[in-house]
């Protein structure tokens, strides 16, 4: 019912058409209070929704334009409660920029890589490289044994890697103490080597660190390059910046034991 009445009084793809003052009023109800409110307090729900309109609305829809400005409302209001649906999150924004559906690409580009923009500033297990032609997803939560990274390349919109991120190889006493369905934080912040070519994955449950190199040959490393045991130092946490985190593992790697994996 929501979007049925943003798409009679959202704003259209014409610049020439006006909207009258009333229809205004009720689109700014809708989309700066009402929607937000609702998708606060059904996160898992709005998202369904959301992303059930990107096939049965036309592309050019003014609904896909407030589904993303809904997402910034509910990441800066509910961050915990939206981290576990991020790979629903990353999706729905990667359909909206699609190569094969130009004119929602055309519409939505703007909103959706501000929206990208704002995902990725707000949580660490999402990150860009520096050119943006590489997107990597962390899972927050997951079962140890079915922890992934999926990395996608931004400029088709297609997933080009699903790294294995689930126990630490060759090392399996380390999770002799950890049940079969037991659910951990998996990724805690995700950073890109300058070059886009190495993923670094840092891991707060268990101060482990995962490398992963050469991201654009074609085989999927189904196992992480360098595994890196990190002890606790001053200054790095979860909350560390991405940059830092890489400053931290070279300054550090004298005082770093770490295991290479085949």
């Amino acid at each position: 019912m929501f979007f049925f009445q943003i798409e009679l009084n959202g704003p259209s793809t014409n610049p020439a058409t006006r909207i009258p003052a009333v229809s205004a009023a009720i689109r700014k109800t809708l989309v700066e209070i009402l929607l937000p409110s609702l998708a606060l307090a059904d996160i898992p729900g709005f998202l369904t929704v959301m992303e059930s309109q990107i096939w049965s609305t036309a592309s050019d829809s003014p609904i896909h334009l407030v589904s993303l400005m809904t997402l910034i409302r509910v990441a800066h209001g509910s961050p915990r409660n939206l981290a576990q649906f991020l790979d629903k999150v990353v999706n729905f924004i990667l359909q909206t920029i699609d190569p094969s559906n130009s004119v929602m690409r055309k519409t939505c580009f703007q909103s959706s890589m501000t929206t990208l923009r704002e995902i990725v500033r707000a949580y660490p297990m999402v990150s860009l490289n520096d050119s943006w032609t590489r997107l990597a997803v962390g899972d927050v939560i997951g079962e140890m044994n079915n922890a992934t990274i999926r990395v996608y390349d931004m400029q088709s919109v297609t997933k080009i890697k699903v790294l294995d991120v689930s126990g630490p190889p060759g090392f399996p006493n380390l999770l002799a103490a950890a049940s079969e369905f037991m659910v951990t934080p998996a990724i805690s912040v995700l950073s890109f080597s300058p070059d886009g070519e190495g993923l670094v994955a840092f891991s707060e449950h268990g101060l482990m660190i995962r490398w992963w190199e050469k991201l654009s040959r074609n085989f999927v490393p189904v196992q992480c390059t360098k595994l890196i045991f990190v002890p606790p130092w001053e200054g790095f946490s979860h909350n560390s910046s991405r940059s830092g985190i890489m400053a931290n593992i070279m300054g550090n790697d004298k005082q770093i034991s770490f295991q290479k994996t085949r």
